[in-house]
């Protein structure tokens, strides 16, 4: 992990940084227009615009707790109920509630041994595809922040999950 914060840190983000103060789009909504470099907040999905999350859209842990492209996932998420859903409308923030679930399994509240899955695709340096030791649960911060999310990189919702985890030990939902 360091040394990828340092490989990003040394990396030149010619793109944007070379365009200081151009009007850029919103990455995930595309509804708000701000200026490069301005570390602005969307008032339609709250993100706050970070130049190398930006230049890196798997990066997580910048200024956003979530990555572009996991923002991305959860923006599409919540507009397929709601074409105008606005991010304001929600309580605690999804930022919020994903760094909650940074390093702690939703299924069963252990600690997330990040271990790199080699047979899944979808692992990336935000450390999604990490798989819980204890109870077998893909990591997935978008479905952690949504529970009722299906097929993300768990088949299930973490509300599925989670009482099929309970049923098989044992417990109640």
């Amino acid at each position: 992990m360091k040394g990828d914060m340092k490989k990003m840190k040394n990396k030149k983000h010619s793109n944007i940084k070379n365009e200081y103060g151009k009007i850029v789009k919103c990455p995930i909504c595309g509804k708000f227009e701000a200026p490069n470099n301005s570390y602005r907040v969307c008032k339609f999905c709250c993100f706050e615009f970070d130049t190398l999350q930006i230049e890196e859209p798997d990066y997580a842990g910048g200024a956003n707790t979530m990555s572009v492209n996991q923002m991305r996932k959860w923006w599409k998420y919540k507009t397929s109920f709601d074409k105008n859903f606005v991010f304001t409308d929600e309580n605690p923030s999804a930022s919020y509630k994903a760094h909650l679930f940074w390093d702690t399994c939703p299924i069963c509240g252990e600690k997330i041994v990040l271990i790199r899955d080699k047979t899944n695709p979808e692992y990336r340096e935000d450390k999604d595809g990490a798989k819980c030791t204890k109870c077998g649960w893909i990591r997935d911060l978008v479905q952690a922040v949504e529970p009722d999310m299906k097929n993300g990189l768990n088949k299930l919702s973490v509300n599925e999950y989670k009482k099929e985890y309970l049923f098989k030990k044992g417990g109640k939902d």
